[in-house]
């Protein structure tokens, strides 16, 4: 399989949008044959398996169990879905922008954040951490107050025409749990489930960056909740815990190549030293939220951009 763009650049590549929706295909007794298996991924550590990606003669293939199963050429950038019977259009879109498309960017020498971001002054400022952890609960409540939404869950980074390392924001919504969703939105707004199987519900965003890019100003690494009891306490964490946290919070296709993933640790470590990393440790309490958003603007007063 050719390298990234053909050179294993392990500079930032350009932001790309590649489709909006995989090409259907109804049947799948067409599916290609899988080759060889080189992820698989699954929600808790000793549960089922949800997504397996394996390598076939012309590419990848994603298949989510009993959902659908996406097959793509990441040079050609033919991507072909085959949904399983009754699962309906929105799951494939779900599927497809939140872990499909930002697997394939991170395929092609983009680093993919699993991360959701605001807008601050002019600058996105963004918040990793695993799932479940609160990142885009942040991100709304942010929003709510005033801070308009960049992306939820998948942060795509390029460098901009200055040099700069920055974001472009995406057309997205909030996707929040039930009891989230009530605690920092107005119950008036529109909402539907994100998937058909999951209870993660999607809402217009409060408030939605309408700029073009924006250049990255920091990122705040979210301690696990249950790790997280007492004052609220935003610090710079070690280097090296940066850049191994920022590992785990990347998207990434095929973890079997090795010179792929030697360049994403590079470009990783190269972040760290141009945008300022803080490690962010708070209680998950919605009451809380309020001083959650006073610390992190009281640690962003004096720092007006991305170095």
């Amino acid at each position: 399989m050719p390298s990234p763009d053909g050179d294993g650049s392990s500079a930032f590549q350009p932001y790309r949008q590649f489709h909006d929706l995989p090409t259907r295909v109804e049947g799948c007794e067409q599916v290609p044959t899988v080759i060889g298996w080189v992820n698989h991924f699954r929600p808790v550590p000793s549960g089922p398996v949800w997504l397996s990606i394996g390598r076939t003669t012309s590419g990848y293939q994603f298949r989510f169990p009993d959902l659908a199963t996406f097959d793509l050429d990441p040079e050609g950038l033919d991507i072909t879905v085959y949904p399983a019977e009754g699962t309906p259009e929105r799951t494939l879109t779900h599927l497809y922008k939140t872990q499909v498309w930002p697997m394939l960017l991170a395929h092609r020498g983009t680093t993919v954040l699993h991360a959701s971001a605001v807008e601050v002054d002019g600058a996105a400022v963004a918040f990793l951490g695993e799932t479940g952890w609160g990142k885009s609960t942040l991100a709304a409540s942010m929003a709510g107050a005033g801070h308009p939404l960049v992306s939820d869950d998948v942060l795509p980074l390029h460098e901009d025409t200055d040099g700069r390392l920055a974001v472009t924001p995406t057309p997205d919504e909030h996707r929040l749990w039930g009891d989230s969703a009530e605690q920092v939105l107005p119950a008036d707004r529109p909402r539907r489930k994100a998937a058909h199987y999951s209870d993660k519900m999607s809402l217009e965003a409060s408030t939605r960056s309408d700029r073009e890019a924006l250049p990255l100003r920091r990122l705040y690494l979210l301690e696990a909740p249950d790790a997280a009891d007492g004052p609220v306490a935003v610090e710079a964490p070690p280097a090296r815990e940066a850049v191994g946290f920022l590992l785990r919070q990347s998207f990434r296709l095929d973890t079997t190549d090795h010179a792929r993933l030697a360049a994403e640790l590079d470009r990783l470590a190269d972040l760290t030293r141009r945008v300022p990393i803080r490690r962010l440790r708070y209680p998950r309490d919605y009451d809380r939220l309020p001083d959650v958003r006073a610390a992190i603007l009281d640690d962003l007063e004096g720092t007006p951009g991305a170095e």
